[in-house]
């Protein structure tokens, strides 16, 4: 009932003064005007995330790989380092810095490219559970991907957050039964 009356409501506004349809569409750059800018704005896509808890043999320093592309009108860029928080098994927050290896940054619209980031020199990197990259453009929404654990695959908000807080405060892994 509400959202009839509602309806009627608006409907009433319209009909009493027909140029007020015209204010909606063309005020405020018109209806368009706020299409192109939803359909233009800065998006990064992120795929193929891998973490590695060494380079190479001869570096020990931890390094992740992901696939990064813009979906947008315009090019952009990637910050030039990827942030980190995990928690160690006695379950205290760590956080690390990647730095992007690659001095070219710049992403143009639809071209995936491959990037790679190395972090710091640290034994504990490849037994940190409930880990939180954040991978910052210089236009656009920043994007998070969260993995439960090492070599685990992006997941979404909910399980994340659900499973990190019985990791937390149950002391109970979401990788075992019981």
């Amino acid at each position: 009932m509400i959202v009839g009356s509602t309806l009627a409501k608006i409907f009433d506004y319209f009909t009493t003064d027909p140029l007020r349809l015209l204010t909606l569409i063309g005020g405020s750059g018109g209806f368009a005007y706020w299409v192109s800018l939803y359909r233009g704005r800065s998006r990064v896509v992120i795929r193929g995330f891998r973490e590695r808890s060494a380079v190479s043999g001869s570096d020990p320093r931890p390094c992740i790989e992901f696939e990064a592309e813009s979906h947008g009108k315009e090019p952009t860029s990637l910050q030039r380092e990827v942030s980190m928080v995990g928690y160690t098994p006695k379950r205290q927050a760590r956080g690390f810095v990647f730095r992007l290896r690659d001095q070219d940054r710049d992403l143009q619209p639809f071209q995936p490219k491959t990037v790679i980031a190395i972090g710091e020199q640290d034994n504990l990197f490849p037994f940190l559970w409930f880990k939180t990259y954040v991978v910052t453009p210089t236009r656009g929404r920043r994007r998070v991907l969260r993995i439960e654990a090492a070599g685990g695959a992006p997941m979404s908000l909910i399980p994340f957050v659900r499973k990190r807080l019985a990791f937390q405060w149950f002391r109970r892994s979401a990788l075992t039964t019981g």
